[in-house]
């Protein structure tokens, strides 16, 4: 049960956390920001098309969500992942979460030569 109302607590807060975020808001300057955004989370082919309708709606407005974070630096890009059935990238698709790490470690390391 305590799971549950964790869950619940977390949903309550969110309004007031996003406020405060907008509030106050940070620039990270030329950090490297990078948003790995996941598409794709692979329903399955009975699914009815109102579903995947509703579906794409999220994960349309789950990645401008995400696309906020572009803001707080000079230095920063969304990637997107297409590969069907992928909810979490560090775990279901490292590669991707790793091609992000060695291209900032890339670009930095070239940046001071």
């Amino acid at each position: 049960m305590s799971l549950y109302d964790a869950a619940i607590s977390e949903m309550e807060e969110m309004p007031s956390d996003e406020a405060f975020l907008k509030h106050h808001v940070t620039s990270f300057g030329s950090r490297p920001v990078r948003v790995l955004t996941t598409w794709h989370f692979g329903l399955p082919p009975a699914t009815p098309a109102s579903v995947h309708r509703e579906r794409l709606a999220f994960e349309h407005d789950s990645a401008l969500a995400q696309a906020s974070w572009l803001g707080l630096s000079t230095n920063a890009r969304q990637t997107f992942d297409y590969t069907e059935g992928r909810q979490y990238l560090e775990l279901d698709h490292p590669k991707v979460v790793l091609r992000a790490i060695r291209e900032v470690l890339e670009s930095q390391a070239a940046s001071r030569r």
